[in-house]
């Protein structure tokens, strides 16, 4: 697979982080955002300090905010010479009784969630399609949740922007592909990063294997395209 040059939202910790060193591991051109300065700043110092490579950039970038965002992957583009990947993985969760969610929280997790994914791909948007007209298809990979297909008790906010995900997935794909660019999703069950208050168990799965089902997304041949992949423990809880 040649060489890609990939945005990695969320890039600065757990699953994003993942995702972003196996990527970079792979040999590929990563640049990674989070809100956080300083665990910006350590995520490229523990990727970047590696085999003497720089490949790896990044910038700090609020997802929900739109110019924010357009600086962010114009950035990225002078950055890696080009974009024919994006990785949507920021994101948040709280488990929360629907009386307990304030107007405040749901503003946040859709905005977060939802708007963040279409800032990031309308923003990215006019890079991807110049290189899917000259290279091999450029990418979106949006990371969703199987809480995107099955409800559970406290998730209101969660399930309704995981479901809506996958819904514009669908429909990104729909829209683009005519372009060359494809449109997929990640759907990890629980994953062992603590979010949303989720103590890790030994039955949980990893954020190398969330990693690892990304890097298979977008490494699939010219010819086809990887819309969905679950992700399911190979335990049953314990």
């Amino acid at each position: 697979m040649p060489t890609r040059r990939i945005v990695v939202t969320g890039g600065t910790a757990g699953i994003g982080l993942a995702i972003a060193r196996r990527l970079w591991t792979a040999g590929h051109a990563v640049f990674i955002c989070g809100r956080d300065r300083e665990r910006l700043a350590a995520a490229l110092r523990g990727l970047s300090g590696h085999e003497g490579r720089r490949d790896v950039t990044g910038a700090a970038c609020d997802v929900r905010d739109l110019a924010d965002v357009k600086s962010m992957i114009a950035r990225a583009t002078e950055s890696l010479g080009g974009l024919d990947g994006l990785v949507n993985s920021a994101g948040i969760a709280f488990i929360r009784d629907f009386e307990q969610i304030e107007p405040v929280m749901w503003a946040e997790i859709v905005d977060t969630n939802l708007t963040g994914v279409f800032n990031c791909c309308h923003a990215a948007l006019p890079a991807l399609k110049a290189a899917a007209a000259e290279r091999q298809p450029a990418d979106i990979v949006n990371l969703g949740s199987r809480s995107g297909r099955y409800s559970f008790l406290g998730g209101v906010g969660y399930n309704a922007t995981k479901f809506g995900l996958m819904g514009m997935t669908e429909a990104l794909f729909l829209d683009l592909s005519p372009h060359g660019i494809r449109v997929g999703l990640v759907a990890p069950g629980t994953v062992a990063t603590g979010l949303g208050g989720t103590a890790p168990a030994d039955w949980h799965l990893q954020p190398d294997d969330v990693a690892h089902a990304v890097e298979a997304m977008l490494s699939a041949g010219s010819r086809s395209s990887l819309n969905w992949v679950e992700l399911r423990p190979a335990r049953p809880p314990q």
